[in-house]
């Protein structure tokens, strides 16, 4: 299939704006759902459904949903079974498997889910697929939904799907005993519907789409009711809606989002307007990036994705004007356009757009704003003696081999790095707990701070021996943000050194692929190897343990590893 032409994409994402009312409302309407029929192509994922009750109506009414985050769900149904007997059989061609049990047939505890964590780990021995779990709904499903959490953490590539929200929310109204005589299952039609908003916005496009990672906010008529170049700083209305939206936006932000302020208005206006106005929620400094002045907004959206490091298909733009969402979707790749006519509403859709939510956000994500913060800093001080710049800025590294409480953020960096990523495999994080666990495969990762900042766990590197007896890396990548301070080749040489002993090995060899924006990564390999890096395949490195040691041991960065002296 063809790509869609720019006018394509154009009508497709103003589509999508009129989908909004609808699909991210808060009580959406059967009704409503039904004549939706999207013009834009969907990714088709294969869902299977581990079960002991009904959930057909969930997932047929959670088609315009997915619809909205461009999927498609085919699924495959169990038998209503309680013991779960089967979830270690069958092939292991989904794309995602959902266990989705109703408790009321159990004695709840954290017992039971203790016996679910062993189903679920049959479940993670025949595939590498996520895992969602359903949690429990009701007083008595507290102890077993607190366990449920330790689980996603204990066992790779399991995420736990929020039913108990819709159920607090609803409350008496959640269950509807009818439904269960007349569709075997106890939710009430309301309920369904929600769950069916939630499985089709947050839960299945958390484990399956790429994430959201900065919003693009407006200004005028977005954050506020009013024309700041009109009304003046004191002449905008903070109504208690728009305060309520800042403040899902603070939320937003303290949950690892990035914020950029993307206005067409005068910046001194605009940092008078925010210290002249102590009663709204953000604070200028809540925004990492900003983009003000009179140019085009789809301009500013790109400067702010530069400035945040990230592409712009990596950012939702939060505006109130149709002519400026029309103009930014013709003319840049963006993760989402959220039409902020009506602020209650537009909080709404924040709490409900796809990739926005679901998945966990490390430490890195809160410390990436920090961090940013401090690049425009470093970029002051004096380079021209690169070890000067380096011992100046007292860069640390701290490296760690087959650390299991840094799945997450191991698959979020295979995921996420783009630019100096040799492999491009994107490994996922079941794969990842796989290679740690087994013999073959060592990961080793590295956290990187300096005066300035703490950056947090920024590269990865995976190593097997091969039966020629060479270390063959299988994942290798550096995030951004440590990139432009010099700290590329000892980083590496100490994670390669140190899977060199690991491996019994004296050589490596780098798996290569070229890939859209992974130059970085191909010009450093072509630095350090004999051969040309022009084509995928096997890129030999021209370092041993011994060339290795002596890049590490020359440097002015501190390097230590954990767990050794």
């Amino acid at each position: 299939m063809s790509p869609p032409s720019p006018e394509q994409v154009l009508e497709h994402a103003l589509a999508r704006v009129d989908w909004q009312p609808v699909v991210l409302g808060s009580e959406p309407r059967r009704l409503d759902l039904l004549p939706l029929r999207p013009s834009w192509p969907l990714r088709e994922v294969r869902v299977r459904v581990h079960r002991n009750t009904a959930v057909e109506y969930v997932v047929s009414l959670a088609e315009p949903f997915l619809a909205y985050a461009g999927l498609s769900a085919s699924v495959e149904y169990s038998d209503y079974d309680d013991s779960l007997s089967t979830v270690g059989a069958g092939d292991a061609t989904a794309d995602v498997e959902l266990v989705w049990l109703d408790l009321e047939r159990f004695a709840v505890g954290p017992e039971l889910a203790d016996w679910l964590a062993g189903r679920l780990r049959a479940i993670r021995a025949r595939t590498l697929a996520p895992l969602l779990v359903v949690d429990g709904t009701g007083p008595a499903a507290a102890a077993y939904d607190e366990r449920l959490g330790h689980l996603a953490r204990e066992i790779p590539g399991v995420t736990v799907a929020d039913l108990s929200t819709i159920a607090d929310r609803v409350g008496d109204g959640f269950v509807d005993l009818r439904s269960r005589d007349v569709a075997g299952s106890r939710m009430s039609a309301r309920a369904t519907v929600l769950a069916a908003q939630r499985l089709g916005l947050r839960w299945l496009p958390a484990v399956v789409s790429p994430q959201v990672k900065a919003l693009a906010v407006d200004l005028d008529m977005t954050l506020y009711r009013g024309v700041l170049g009109e009304d003046g700083p004191d002449g905008v209305v903070l109504t208690p809606e728009h305060e309520a939206l800042q403040w899902a936006l603070r939320d937003l932000r303290e949950d690892g989002v990035l914020l950029a302020l993307v206005s067409r208005n005068e910046p001194a206006d605009v940092e008078t307007l925010f210290a002249s106005r102590p009663d709204f929620p953000l604070r200028l400094a809540d925004f990492t990036a900003r983009a003000v002045g009179w140019g085009r907004k789809s301009d500013g959206v790109a400067a702010a994705a530069a400035a945040l490091r990230i592409s712009t298909d990596a950012v939702a733009l939060v505006d109130d004007n149709v002519g400026e969402l029309a103009e930014v979707a013709a003319a840049v790749r963006m993760g989402g356009l959220v039409h902020a006519a009506d602020p209650a509403a537009t909080t709404t859709a924040l709490a409900l757009f796809p990739g926005l939510h679901g998945r966990p956000r490390t430490e890195e994500d809160t410390l990436r704003a920090r961090d940013l913060a401090a690049a425009e800093e470093r970029t002051h001080a004096d380079a021209g003696d690169a070890d000067a710049y380096l011992r100046s800025l007292r860069v640390r590294l701290t490296l760690d081999l087959d650390a299991t409480d840094l799945l997450p953020r191991m698959a979020a960096l295979t995921a996420k790095t783009n630019q100096f990523n040799a492999t491009l495999r994107r490994t996922g994080e079941a794969e990842l707990g796989h290679w740690i666990a087994g013999v073959d495969v060592s990961v080793v990762t590295a956290a990187l701070a300096d005066r300035l900042s703490d950056s947090g766990v920024v590269a990865l590197v995976a190593g097997r021996r091969t039966t020629d007896g060479r270390l063959l890396v299988e994942e290798l990548c550096v995030s951004c943000r440590a990139l432009g301070r010099g700290v590329e080749d000892v980083l590496l040489a100490a994670a390669l050194g140190r899977l060199m002993e690991e491996s019994g090995t004296s050589s490596a060899a780098v798996s290569y692929a070229p890939g859209p924006r992974n130059e970085p990564a191909r010009t450093w390999l072509a630095a350090h190897s004999s051969s040309p890096v022009d084509r995928p395949g096997e890129v030999l490195l021209g370092w041993d343990p011994d060339t290795c040691r002596a890049l590490v041991g020359d440097s002015p960065v501190a390097v230590t590893w954990k767990g050794r002296p």
